[in-house]
């Protein structure tokens, strides 16, 4: 079944984009704010079950997936949240040799770090990311404006 966009209305349309482009920058937006406010959640003992590549070697989709767990009071998380930042081919190595550190087996000790007020958010690698914290932002509000300007145009070319 095809849909042709021509009998849509523009204005429905407009604004449909419009709010794919609010959802995209909110989630940076997000994104960046709990990258900040990572920097102070407290510091536990936990245990890295699982760390992996994702993607092919040199691929520029190439991230890490991890598995940890970790207690908090007295109560047992499980997580896999590594960081509030996009981890690129090229941090994946660098972040990956970190988590790491010379372990030889599953499950090892990490720190995780643990949001005080939500124990049930943590990450592997707390603050933004060490050299393009921006870019995930810059993303959102790129996609965002292209998103309001293709809007502008199909309520004007209807």
């Amino acid at each position: 079944m095809r849909i042709n966009l021509l009998l849509v209305d523009p204005i429905i349309l407009s604004g449909i984009i419009v709010m794919v482009g609010v959802l995209i920058l909110g989630s940076s937006v997000n994104a960046y704010i709990n990258a900040r406010r990572s920097v102070s959640f407290s510091s536990v003992s936990g245990n890295l079950l699982d760390l992996q590549f994702t993607g092919k070697a040199k691929d520029s989709k190439t991230g890490l997936v991890a598995s940890y767990e970790y207690r908090y009071e007295g109560k047992k998380y499980n997580a896999h949240k590594i960081a509030y930042f996009s981890i690129h081919h090229n941090q994946a190595a660098l972040f990956h040799s970190q988590l790491w550190q010379g372990n030889d087996a599953f499950p090892f000790k990490i720190d995780v770090y643990v949001n005080h007020n939500k124990p049930e958010q943590s990450v592997l690698i707390k603050g933004l990311s060490p050299k393009r914290w921006y870019l995930d932002l810059f993303n959102g509000c790129v996609f965002f404006l292209a998103c309001v300007f293709i809007s502008v145009a199909a309520y004007f070319s209807g």
